[in-house]
């Protein structure tokens, strides 16, 4: 075909005398940025490796913390009025004299005496002053008077306080011991623990703390002549924080013998324990039969561990639980074995068999019978 010939630059504009394309410069700019980057981020990095080699600087050590404040006691005294609270009115106090404060700003390391005279003349005036004040609120009042009330309980005026009067320390040992019997002993002389306990001993064991006389004289009548019966508590409770029940078991027991003492340790005499296995049903907290058997309780071991230093008279023993007793129990009787008593006794009961061979029973109330009896035969 005919025609007119292309151009080869139809279409294309023709770039003035000094131009530039935009675009160049900024990727020219991009890479030589990128290379500086890069640069710097080597330079950081061989310093840091030249810092890593370097041996780390050794903490020095810190300075010994100032001393406390002092110990706040029940016994001390209370703090004096602050600002504004001094008047003249009923409910108002006095107010006080102002305090003498001396202060000794004493510099560290300083070991020689401390020397601090003050002038009598000024103790003398404030002695004087205290003195005279305290005389000034003094106001006689007249002694309180005990009034005695008579046969048809209207309070008569007849007579004071006498301090002549017999009272409870003056009536013969043998009367008093009768009223401590009176008043604390259980039924039948036996204190069941947990969930058999028919009748509490708590209000009669509150006339303990009537005085210290009383409290020496009878506590050898309420752990002496009462017959103790321990056993697995079945009950559950737990404290209002925790949403799991447990079993009390023998934690009540070990509260009892821990909380009276070792001097009223040494007044008992008839125990009567009862070993048993926990329940699955009240404690699904434990995973094991294992876990469950009495053997493994720490309660009931910290028991035995306080019963040795008791002077038993009579010692009666029950063993229940899943298993038999053996000798490879070794944890257990242990501690058992080292409870001593006059007599040891292996109870029966009508629907269960003792859960110990009776081999090991031989044995364990030869190691646990007293050679040498300290309490007369009744």
């Amino acid at each position: 075909m005919a025609g007119r010939p292309k151009r080869r630059n139809a279409g294309k504009s023709k770039k003035q005398i000094g131009f530039v394309d935009s675009s160049l410069i900024e990727d020219d700019d991009h890479l030589d940025s990128f290379s500086e980057s890069n640069d710097d981020d080597d330079v950081v990095r061989s310093r840091s490796k030249a810092k890593s080699k370097k041996s780390k600087r050794k903490r020095p050590v810190s300075p010994e913390p100032p001393p406390l404040d002092p110990t706040i006691y029940d016994d001390e005294d209370p703090d004096g009025l602050s600002e504004g609270e001094d008047g003249v009115g009923m409910y108002h106090r006095a107010k006080q004299q102002p305090s003498v404060i001396l202060q000794f700003n004493i510099p560290m390391g300083f070991c020689g005496p401390l020397q601090v005279k003050l002038d009598s003349e000024l103790l003398n005036n404030l002695a004087t002053a205290a003195t005279q004040d305290a005389a000034a609120q003094n106001v006689e009042t007249p002694p309180h008077e005990i009034r005695r009330v008579d046969e048809d309980g209207l309070a008569s005026d007849d007579g004071a306080f006498d301090p002549n009067a017999l009272s409870f320390t003056d009536l013969p040992g043998e009367v008093r011991n009768n009223i401590y019997r009176r008043l604390l002993l259980a039924p039948s002389n036996i204190i069941a623990f947990g969930d058999r306990a028919e009748q509490s001993c708590s209000r009669s064991g509150q006339f303990l703390r009537t005085c210290k006389t009383v409290h020496s004289e009878a506590c050898s009548i309420l752990y002496g002549e009462n017959t103790f019966q321990f056993h697995r508590d079945r009950r559950t409770r737990a404290p209002m924080w925790d949403e799991t029940l447990k079993e009390v078991g023998y934690k009540d027991v070990r509260y009892f013998l821990k909380t009276m003492g070792p001097a009223n340790l040494q007044y008992l005499r008839d125990i009567k324990f009862e070993f048993d296995d926990a329940t699955q049903s009240l404690t699904p907290y434990l995973k094991t039969i294992e876990a469950r058997r009495y053997i493994n309780d720490e309660y009931l071991i910290d028991c035995l561990r306080m019963l040795r230093h008791a002077k038993l008279r009579t010692l009666t023993l029950v063993f229940f639980g899943r298993r038999s007793l053996y000798r490879t129990d070794v944890n257990f009787l242990s501690y058992l074995e080292q409870i001593k008593a006059d007599k040891v006794i292996k109870a029966e009961t009508r629907w269960y068999s003792n859960k110990v061979s009776y081999y090991l029973w031989a044995d364990l109330e030869e190691a646990m019978t007293r050679k040498k009896k300290l309490y007369a035969k009744k």
